[in-house]
């Protein structure tokens, strides 16, 4: 028998399996893309872009949480804020906490606005103070650095004359730093002395950026507590 008259037969068969891979690839990617779009529409009702849910707002130039957020488990008031609506101006009994941050403030993964770590600190406060009465501002947006945080404190926060201020960030500033910090010192290459103590001083390091505490204390003391950084700085 010629050996080359299995050719064709050995051909097909290598074909059908390249097309059994790639149609079990194609259902995979599917069926993947199919439970994510089923974990977003029961978290937030809809499968549509989250970037479309933001709007622009001029006054303080950043962008925002806008109507279209509004989804089953994430309430927005008037405002853009994910709290209950506000009287404004505040009432004279009225303790209003404000709570700034990033996505670990605005909670989108939580089940319901009552689920947000702001509101439970509100809830707690109110059982244990009876005679007082609490409301929050929820201004944590997903993405938020220091900077934008503090704008957001300065032109959409202050005007409801919040009495107390809590700021909780995560991991967004030190990754935005180390970015930049690294490609300043790749850009620079072999700088020479003068730029390249220029550049020193520019880094997050530097006295000025750090708590006088900490300075005052000798180095390894128990006293001596940690360094705020270029977050401190910039606050």
């Amino acid at each position: 028998m010629n050996p080359d008259s299995k050719t064709p037969h050995a051909n097909g068969a290598l074909a059908a399996r390249l097309i059994l891979l790639a149609v079990s690839i194609l259902v995979a990617l599917l069926a993947i893309e199919g439970a994510v779009r089923v974990r977003q529409y029961m978290k937030y009702g809809t499968t549509a872009v989250v970037l479309n849910a933001y709007v622009y707002d001029p006054k303080s130039d950043l962008w925002v949480p806008g109507p279209q957020m509004n989804r089953k488990q994430i309430q927005l008031d008037s405002g853009g804020f994910r709290n209950p609506e506000l009287e404004n101006p505040k009432p004279e009994n009225r303790i209003r906490l404000a709570f700034l941050g990033a996505s670990t403030t605005f909670c989108a993964e939580v089940s319901s606005n009552e689920t947000t770590w702001p509101h439970l600190v509100a809830r707690e406060l109110s059982k244990r103070y009876r005679g007082v009465t609490f409301d929050y501002v929820n201004a944590g947006v997903p993405g938020y650095v220091v900077e934008r945080s503090l704008r957001n404190l300065r032109l959409r926060v202050a005007p409801l004359q919040p009495d107390f201020i809590l700021y909780y960030e995560a991991a967004n500033d030190f990754a935005k730093d180390s970015r930049e910090r690294r490609v300043l010192q790749r850009e620079m290459g072999p700088a020479s002395r003068g730029t390249r103590a220029r550049f020193e001083r520019l880094l997050p390091d530097r006295e000025e950026f750090q708590d006088p505490r900490a300075r005052a204390a000798p180095e390894g003391s128990r006293n001596a507590p940690l360094q705020s950084g270029f977050a401190l700085g910039r606050l």
